[in-house]
């Protein structure tokens, strides 16, 4: 169930997400590479996916385990142009800061 969470994240499949959070998946359960959910969701840029992290009670600040936040996740993996954050970037870190 656990590892179901995470591959979905990976996936970046909501459906699959959903049904591991019914199962009552561990939301912060990280996989074999050292990543929970709620990193694959801010590398995919999902912002759905965050958000049902989020109110499952995935903890934002959780860092990989090469020692980096959600926070810096969805600015590397988000589209910069000019310096400038986009929507959905921002929106997601938005999410991150509430639950901080």
């Amino acid at each position: 169930m656990n590892s179901q969470l995470t591959d979905a994240a990976k996936q970046n499949d909501l459906d699959g997400v959903i049904q591991a959070l019914k199962q009552k998946a561990d939301p912060d359960i990280r996989d074999r590479s050292g990543l929970a959910a709620i990193h694959y969701a801010c590398q995919h840029q999902n912002p759905q996916i965050l958000r049902l992290l989020l109110q499952a009670g995935a903890d934002p600040n959780l860092q990989t385990s090469d020692g980096h936040s959600p926070q810096e996740l969805t600015l590397w993996h988000g589209e910069v142009s000019m310096g400038v954050q986009s929507q959905t970037s921002q929106k997601m870190l938005k999410l991150l800061k509430l639950r901080s």
